[in-house]
């Protein structure tokens, strides 16, 4: 069976593998923010137009310039966010499918030390069973030799 170094070796490059997961996933829900947020700010630009908008057509100071160019605006602002969306789907998908393989590093991980607590504790009973039948041999032999004189 493999030494218990070789196990804290396997143990080292996994926790290496685990660390890569993290930082390839942190880079994931960056991106994702940076898309979504960009999606955000376009619907907030949107949001906000219409209500600039309404209170345009509220005052009664409407030109059709101002309602040509307010179309125009808002058919941007729709073509942009219609063209945002599928991107923060994207990152969304690749975001959580990095989270999934950090999770199975995180789970190898566990198992490997799991696995290196089992054999040093498997190793110590063996000591401690090594120990116990030395002291039992040399009790017999004390009693022995005592019980000859």
């Amino acid at each position: 069976m493999a030494t218990m170094k070789a196990f804290h070796k396997i143990k080292d490059l996994r926790e290496k593998d685990k660390q890569e997961a993290q930082r390839t996933y942190q880079r994931k829900v960056e991106e994702f923010e940076a898309i979504a947020t960009e999606l955000y700010q376009a619907l907030k630009r949107k949001e906000n137009a219409e209500a600039e908008f309404e209170a345009k057509v509220r005052e009664g100071s409407l030109s059709a310039q101002y309602f040509v160019q307010y179309k125009d605006y808002l058919q941007r602002l729709d073509e942009r966010i219609l063209s945002l969306q599928p991107k923060v789907q994207e990152a969304r998908e690749r975001m959580e499918g990095q989270q999934e393989t950090l999770n199975i590093a995180y789970i190898e991980f566990k198992k490997l030390e799991k696995l290196i607590e089992n054999k040093r504790n498997l190793e110590e009973a063996h000591v401690k069973r090594e120990e116990t039948l030395f002291m039992d041999d040399l009790s017999l032999r004390q009693y022995s030799t005592f019980r000859n004189r």
